[in-house]
């Protein structure tokens, strides 16, 4: 094998390493989509009206 082609080897080789740690290091936090993040806050207001709602009410009662 010629020089050229070890130090491409070797290249390829720790650039392969880098990459497996990177994904491994930042694999186990998986970000929320923006979309259930939005249902969780559309959900969340939707109960927070209701509950207002009722308190209303009983109060105007």
């Amino acid at each position: 094998m010629t020089f050229f082609k070890k130090q491409w080897l070797i290249g390829c080789i720790c650039l392969a390493v880098g990459l497996a740690f990177y994904i491994y290091r930042t694999g186990g936090e998986k970000p929320e989509s923006s979309l259930q993040t939005s249902d969780m806050i559309k959900a969340e207001s939707s109960a927070a009206k209701k509950e207002g709602g009722s308190s209303d009410q009983v109060i105007s009662s």
